[in-house]
């Protein structure tokens, strides 16, 4: 389920986030049925709302979208595979907005190994 960055050249919006109160933070938890949507353990006290796509993609908040977790499966499935998603995204956004891009030196085979050598420009 990946979302990229739109083909068309449009910039994601990042939409306001939903405010959780109690009473759908409980409707989250009740959706599915008590339990970690991604190791099906069950919740005590203490969960996260996670979104199956990130909301730093532009995806618009549904109650019905958001899964309740347990702390350690959101966080490594924030930095395993969330982070990734969204900065490919960035980089994609990026090529697709014709941003300028920085131009290498012309300097190569400079890694501290050997003097410089410069070679002519293309």
């Amino acid at each position: 389920m990946s979302r990229l960055a739109p083909s068309t050249g449009e910039r994601v919006v990042i939409l306001p986030r939903m405010k959780l109160t109690p009473v759908k933070r409980l409707q989250v938890l009740l959706n599915g049925n008590g339990r970690c949507y991604l190791c099906q353990a069950k919740i005590a006290d203490v969960f996260e709302i996670e979104h199956p796509i990130p909301h730093a993609l532009g995806v618009p908040e549904r109650l019905e979208d958001l899964r309740p977790v347990c702390v350690p499966c959101h966080q490594n499935k924030t930095r395993t595979q969330d982070i990734p998603q969204i900065a490919k995204s960035k980089r994609q956004e990026k090529l697709r907005l014709d941003v300028p891009r920085t131009k290498s030196a012309a300097w190569r085979g400079s890694r501290g190994f050997a003097p410089p050598r410069r070679v002519p420009a293309k």
